[in-house]
């Protein structure tokens, strides 16, 4: 079962009424004509005529001022009819109504429905008996007291006499349902417990789009099926790769909200499943089993993730996701190796995933048009499309067909892959950068109360404090010396200024201990020749990027951290974490189980 939230269309919706009213109106037309040439012949049509150039005649004289007046008199009629004394009876159903409703013991949620049914219920059923008599009555006792032929006898027309009675029913109406709604919402604000309020709040939702990524780290439309007949969620298994990945689109500034120390967050909102295969720990029976929220710029994963699709080129998937350009390559060397000399060993499904796999990956890389990655992307797609060849003659070779497989064509296309992969690594690595950030993790219990509204809200702060992985740490020391290097900011008399730890702690926001570590190791390494001075700046001597650079200084764990909270940096949510392809702009977060043999499901909005 699965369901889609559209968002309301109000030219849609206009269209339609507008199609109903012109239907309404030809069926206005239509049966008189009909029923008048049908039981009068050419006297029939005359009658429509004259009955038709009357009606347009009364549509284009129509006096507002006129049917102001007769919706005032209306007004009046009703108040003296005795109709606001619905406002005693609803006055009465709200003076008792809580000796029947269920009390403070009950469940939260339960509360907030049977309060608010009730109210709506009295509020329809107080309102359309009031309605039906009003207006029912309204021209019968018009013409018993004789007060509609004083109306009758001004210069007002029949059409104005229906629209002002229809208008001035509808104001009455109107009055009543503001007044009781006004009342019902003060009366629902003392019933309510305080920590049920928030199913009260009017919001308007930004739904992700969800996909799964497997244990294997395959890509998938579903999850698991944990045996529930009604598979509406998916699931992940619990310490494990496997993900729930939700893009959310259109994330700007319109999105965040404000708390109340006037910091800028955005509020994610959960309705996650818990299932379990055992019975856990005290504390995952008490507050539920534990997931995490990971913000996630991940082009890597977007560009070689369907790669993953086919058990032949898992590794070589794995390998592109990590980065690991020249082991990719190498996997596919080893792959195409395989298509020459034994291609029967690939079953027609590697064949198909290799070459829907590339299509996907060329297309990313095409559509990113980043000239640093030169003709790579045509690469991909060019060997894609030979693949499709060979998937095309194997299906027809399935049928007993005898044709020939291109698989050499096939394997010079990935050998060619291979040779831009490794030719274009180092571009690649600058170019796809990938950033993890961690939320804190929260729980998610088997039966859903209100009472747990902070467990399903997750606040997450516009400035986002995190420590960082190998790769974003690089990533991040690289931009941060890069940009003080161009300002000139690193050097003073042949060496590193002498303010410059100071200056890291105040522009950078990392920890005393951490620059303190950072400048040191640019001291050793400029006395080690590493780095050179040239022109007053700072550069690598043999010419590497400051990325790599830093990647190789992490690796060696030369910078490894002093600080007891390790590498804190700190990045911006809209700014560093929502990314942008070809003015797409949209927010992805991955949602992990932690808890070994637990499974976590969701659905899709």
């Amino acid at each position: 079962m699965d369901f889609d939230v559209r968002p309301y269309n109000f030219t849609s919706a206009t269209t339609s009424w507008l199609i109903l009213l012109a239907i309404l109106a030809a069926l206005g037309l239509v049966l008189p004509l009909a029923s008048l040439a049908g039981r009068g012949g050419a006297a029939g049509l005359v009658d429509f005529r004259r009955g038709l150039i009357s009606y347009l005649e009364d549509l284009f004289s129509l006096s507002f001022r006129r049917i102001a007046a007769l919706a005032s008199l209306t007004l009046k009629e009703a108040v003296r009819r005795k109709a606001l004394l619905v406002f005693v009876m609803f006055a009465v159903l709200l003076m008792f109504a809580g000796w029947f409703i269920t009390d403070s013991n009950e469940r939260a949620e339960l509360q907030v429905s049977v309060h608010v049914t009730f109210l709506l219920t009295a509020i329809s059923w107080l309102l359309l008996p009031a309605l039906i008599f009003l207006s029912c009555w309204a021209l019968p006792e018009d013409i018993r007291l004789r007060s509609l032929h004083t109306v009758v006898t001004k210069p007002a027309r029949r059409m104005e006499i229906v629209i002002g009675r229809m208008a001035g029913l509808g104001v009455v109406v109107a009055i009543l349902l503001v007044v009781m709604g006004v009342i019902g919402q003060f009366w629902l604000s003392r019933r309510i417990p305080e920590n049920a309020r928030s199913a009260l709040q009017c919001r308007v939702p930004l739904f992700g789009e969800l996909y799964f990524i497997s244990s294997e780290g395959q890509p998938q439309e579903t999850g698991l099926n944990v045996g529930d007949v009604w598979a509406y969620r998916s699931h992940i298994p619990g310490n494990s790769r496997a993900r729930a990945v939700y893009v959310f689109r259109g994330v700007d500034e319109s999105a965040l909200t404000r708390n109340d120390k006037g910091e800028e967050e955005l509020l994610l909102e959960c309705r996650f499943e818990a299932f379990r295969t055992v019975k856990g720990s005290e504390s995952s029976i008490v507050k539920g089993i534990s997931a995490q929220y990971t913000l996630s710029v991940n082009p890597r994963e977007e560009a070689f993730g369907m790669l993953a699709q086919s058990e032949a080129t898992r590794a070589i998937a794995d390998a592109l996701r990590e980065g690991q350009y020249n082991t990719a390559s190498a996997e596919l060397k080893k792959l195409t190796e395989r298509i020459r000399t034994a291609p029967g060993e690939l079953r027609p499904a590697d064949y198909f995933g290799l070459h829907f796999g590339m299509f996907v990956s060329g297309t990313v890389l095409d559509n990113r048009k980043d000239p640093a990655l030169g003709n790579l992307g045509k690469l991909f797609i060019e060997a894609a499309l030979t693949g499709e060849g060979v998937t095309a003659a194997l299906q027809q070779q399935e049928r007993g067909a005898k044709v020939e497989i291109p698989y050499e064509a096939f394997a010079a296309k990935l050998d060619l892959v291979a040779d831009g992969l490794t030719e274009r690594s180092a571009v690649l690595m600058e170019t796809l950068q990938r950033m993890e950030v961690p939320l804190p993790s929260f729980n998610v219990s088997e039966y859903h109360d209100l009472d747990e509204s902070s467990t399903n809200l997750t606040r997450v702060p516009r400035r986002l404090r995190f420590v960082a992985d190998y790769e974003t740490l690089g990533r991040f020391l690289a931009a941060e010396i890069a940009r003080k290097n161009d300002a000139g900011g690193l050097l003073a008399d042949g060496g590193l200024k002498a303010s410059l730890t100071e200056e890291l702690v105040k522009e950078s926001k990392i920890s005393q201990l951490n620059a303190e570590r950072l400048v040191a190791v640019l001291g050793e390494q400029l006395t080690a020749g590493t780095l050179a001075v040239d022109a007053g700046k700072l550069k690598v001597a043999d010419g590497r990027s400051w990325y790599l650079f830093f990647d190789d200084l992490i690796r060696r764990e030369q910078l490894v951290s002093e600080d007891t909270e390790g590498w804190m940096i700190e990045k911006d949510l809209l700014q560093d974490l929502i990314q942008d392809q070809n003015g797409d702009r949209y927010l992805r977060v991955e949602v992990a189980c932690i808890n070994d043999q637990m499974y976590l499901g969701m659905a899709p909005p």
